[in-house]
């Protein structure tokens, strides 16, 4: 293998580190909430971050050696893979987070409304998927985001629409036709 060769297959492998640690991240992520049996988020959220990290660090340090690289330059590039995948972990976090912290202040809008109290069983009830979908769909209507007429919804044009046609142009000026892919 010429060094040409061997510089470019360490430039995909430096590439590819970052993409196959966040891989890594929510593989273990999706491994580990199956085997805790405590409820530990955060650190089930660690852990798998931990586990990408190494895995990113690993094929940086595997890629590092087939190039030619001077120090200096490996620094550099290793901290900029390491910090492109603290941002997608960081992203990962923020999602899962939201999605956490969503549901608990539902929640505790439902035990303020009810100053008595409220049992678990009806809790749990108010959140099954039947009634999270309700409930979507009637924040689809109040937003006007949707109609609804003799039973049927409808789209209404909105922001997400503005941000889809927005894509297909970039699309189509980048790509110079439109793909829907």
């Amino acid at each position: 293998m010429s060094a040409a060769d061997a510089s470019t297959t360490a430039d995909y492998w430096l590439l590819a580190a970052p993409i196959v640690g966040t891989v890594a991240n929510v593989g273990a992520q999706l491994v580990l909430a199956r085997l805790m049996t405590t409820g530990r988020l955060l650190i089930l959220i660690a852990a798998a971050f931990g586990i990408g990290l190494g895995t990113t660090a690993a094929l940086t340090l595997f890629a590092l050696r087939l190039g030619d690289t001077t120090t200096p330059d490996a620094l550099a590039l290793s901290a900029s893979i390491l910090f492109i995948y603290s941002a997608a972990g960081f992203v990962l976090f923020a999602i899962i987070n939201l999605g956490e912290t969503s549901l608990r202040i539902r929640m505790m809008r439902m035990l303020l409304a009810r100053p008595g109290g409220i049992g678990r069983e009806e809790l749990v009830a108010e959140y099954d998927d039947r009634a999270l979908i309700a409930v979507r769909l009637r924040r689809l209507e109040e937003n006007g985001q949707a109609r609804v007429a003799q039973g049927m919804y409808y789209a209404r044009p909105s922001v997400l629409f503005i941000a889809a046609a927005i894509i297909r142009l970039v699309k189509q000026v980048v790509y110079g036709r439109h793909r829907t892919r």
